[in-house]
């Protein structure tokens, strides 16, 4: 893990790492060989999620400073949450290991400072999930990508100051009914008109509505009856089945000129939610 630091009498040996980070959050996923006993030692300024993948473990010992401690030998899924300022160490030995690690911000913009209580090797399946999704968008460049790891983070922030947090996290408003006015539902379909063809974010679609992005999903969905991202799907796939009828270019040209990363980025969507690739499909509505 990137955050952790080990003594010189158990070094790590780290096979394999990739990272990205989403709105603050910095997350990586590591493959690691703990066939000799290997230190991790956490002590931050952000509190840190760490998730076993994959991997069996023959032991381990972990104690936080002035905290609890544990023996227990961790099942792939288990999690580790390590408070801000929190000293935590671990001594463990295994097999190969697959590791994924999260750290956010104490305070991010909208929420109260949060702190949270410390987990040793506990489960829970939502933290899991999100954390896999968000270990397989990393390298992946498209907006729509980018968008869908914004969201992922920050349902998993939320859910972290739900679950974790100690006393509440959340600002008064955050239990209000978030809709928008009719000027700022068409913004936001200009806007997106505007930019189908650039990169999009959540965030940059809050700003222009002055809201979180946790207000902004739930009042685009009320607004539209879909996420920001299904809606830009939807209408860089009707931009793009307008020009393989009125235009003699490329896949791969409109492909580019509706926002998507590629020939075969356009054409796997396409698929997916057409049932055919563009080419067919213009055979098929050309007349």
């Amino acid at each position: 893990m990137d955050g952790a630091r080990n003594k010189v009498g158990y070094p790590r040996r780290v096979l394999s790492r990739q990272s990205a980070e989403w709105r603050g959050f910095a997350v990586a996923t590591a493959l690691e060989d703990i066939r000799r006993p290997t230190e991790w030692t956490f002590e931050q300024d952000r509190h840190v999620l760490v998730i076993h993948a994959a991997g069996q473990m023959a032991s381990m010992d972990t104690i936080f400073e002035n905290g609890p401690r544990s023996d227990t030998r961790p099942e792939p899924g288990g999690i580790w949450l390590i408070p801000a300022g929190r000293r935590y160490a671990a001594l463990a030995r295994g097999d190969m290991a697959r590791f994924i690690e999260i750290q956010l911000p104490v305070c991010p913009r909208g929420y109260r400072e949060a702190e949270l209580r410390p987990v040793i090797a506990g489960t829970d399946a939502f933290l899991l999930h999100a954390g896999e999704r968000l270990a397989a968008l990393i390298g992946s460049k498209d907006d729509i990508s980018q968008m869908l790891g914004e969201n992922l983070t920050e349902a998993l922030r939320g859910h972290l100051l739900l679950e974790y947090a100690l006393g509440d996290a959340f600002p008064a408003q955050f239990g209000s009914p978030a809709h928008f006015s009719i000027r700022e539902q068409t913004m936001l379909r200009d806007f997106i008109e505007d930019h189908l063809g650039e990169g999009l974010s959540l965030e940059s679609m809050a700003n222009l509505t002055e809201r979180s992005v946790h207000n902004l999903l739930i009042a685009f969905r009320r607004a539209f009856g879909m996420t920001p991202i299904q809606y830009v799907i939807e209408r860089r796939l009707a931009r793009a089945r307008m020009m393989l009828l009125g235009s003699r270019l490329t896949i791969t040209e409109i492909a580019l000129a509706t926002g998507f990363a590629s020939h075969s980025h356009l054409t796997a969507t396409f698929r997916r939610h057409l049932g055919m690739s563009p080419s067919e499909w213009r055979r098929g509505h050309r007349k």
